[in-house]
């Protein structure tokens, strides 16, 4: 099994036209469900799903491995279909152009185990398709919170920013919004299968 993983990595760094085809035919599912997750227009979904598989051509060379591939493919479709809601949201609202998340990113190429930062995952254990996928179980579970729930827990994890600053904000004590962001924490672990 190896050895045909190997095989076909090989073939797609070679630019078979074969391999490619396969490739393409064994991740649209993927790419499409990462996209579905976040989009409601199918046209929109497609668009994700097809822009991730292109990308995928750019990036073959630094791929180690399929299990590398499998994960690229989910990171592509989420970055971009997370840049076309920004893009959309921010039309919507400001009639504003936003950059990408691709453009946004440092570097031009997108590291795997960057899959795994997210404040709110356990550090990274096991496959970069293990990654990518505790981080779509999380969005999963974050999506069930409320707006309110989700935005005050990315207001403290990821934009960092503490429960004084918070509390000022919103006119809470700061004491009850670090028992509201506990509670929050243990209700999001309570459906998190556990690590493998």
């Amino acid at each position: 099994m190896a050895t045909d993983e190997a095989a076909q990595l090989a073939a797609l760094r070679r630019n078979d036209e074969a391999a490619w085809r396969q490739t393409y035919r064994e991740q649209w599912p993927r790419a499409w469900s990462v996209a579905r997750k976040y989009l409601r227009d199918l046209r929109d979904v497609e668009d994700v799903a097809g822009t991730a598989l292109q990308q995928l051509h750019t990036r073959i060379a630094n791929l180690e491995n399929m299990a590398h591939l499998h994960a690229m493919v989910i990171v592509l479709a989420q970055r971009r279909a997370i840049s076309l809601l920004r893009e959309q949201t921010a039309q919507k609202r400001f009639g504003l152009e936003v950059a990408s998340l691709e453009a946004l990113s440092n570097s031009g190429d997108l590291a795997i185990p960057t899959v795994d930062n997210h404040p709110l995952l356990p550090p990274d254990i096991g496959s970069p398709a293990d990654a990518a996928q505790r981080r779509l179980d999380l969005d999963k579970q974050l999506a069930r919170l409320d707006a309110e729930e989700r935005d005050l827990l990315e207001a403290y994890f990821v934009e960092g920013r503490n429960s004084v600053e918070l509390a000022r904000e919103t006119g809470q004590n700061p004491n009850t919004l670090r028992s509201r962001i506990l509670r929050l924490l243990t209700r999001l672990r309570g459906h998190q299968p556990p690590p493998a």
